[in-house]
């Protein structure tokens, strides 16, 4: 009745199984059998700018709108350096070094090391009289803002997303720009 995709099912499940094993190590009587069910995960599709794409989005004339080229800045940034965004949230000065960025990754809490592009370096150049490394906003606004930018600079191949409920299988098809995010 509640009509979710199999991937939503899929992490639900998944939830539970954690929590009952959670129980079941603090002591708890757990029927055994729950190890037994297997959840099958669909393989979603992956979004990717082309190298085109990212040209087409790095040199787009954005002058006369100062909040779409910040986030076409960072997002590009990101693209250049394979930063999470919570990585790029926390980037200081300090992490830069002469041809490469040194930081403790957020997720993994593993240092990296990160040689920089003409692509990253150029972008950090542009703001290097900030007090922080890029101008960051909200992960929220900023995708917002991205699907903004990819729809202006026509990046708009149809993509075909497939999804299941149950034995269903749904299909829609999108401009690409309404599937590009922080984590493209």
């Amino acid at each position: 009745s509640r009509k979710l995709n199999n991937t939503t099912v899929a992490k639900q499940l998944s939830t539970i199984k954690t929590f009952l094993n959670y129980a079941r190590m603090q002591g708890n009587t757990i029927n055994p059998q729950y190890k037994d069910f297997k959840i099958k995960k669909e393989n979603l599709e992956v979004i990717a700018l082309t190298s085109e794409e990212f040209e087409i989005l790095y040199k787009f004339d954005l002058s006369e709108n100062k909040k779409l080229d910040q986030v076409r800045d960072v997002f590009c940034f990101a693209c250049a350096t394979g930063l999470r965004v919570s990585d790029i949230q926390q980037l200081k000065k300090e992490h830069i070094k002469k041809d490469e960025i040194r930081l403790i990754v957020k997720k993994t809490k593993e240092l990296l090391s990160i040689p920089l592009t003409p692509y990253s370096k150029s972008i950090l150049d542009k703001y290097s009289g900030m007090h922080q490394p890029l101008p960051v906003i909200s992960n929220q606004k900023t995708n917002d803002y991205i699907k903004d930018l990819c729809k202006k600079a026509e990046i708009n191949e149809p993509i075909e997303i497939v999804r299941f409920r149950g034995a269903k299988r749904e299909t829609k098809v999108y401009p690409k720009y309404d599937l590009i995010s922080v984590h493209t």
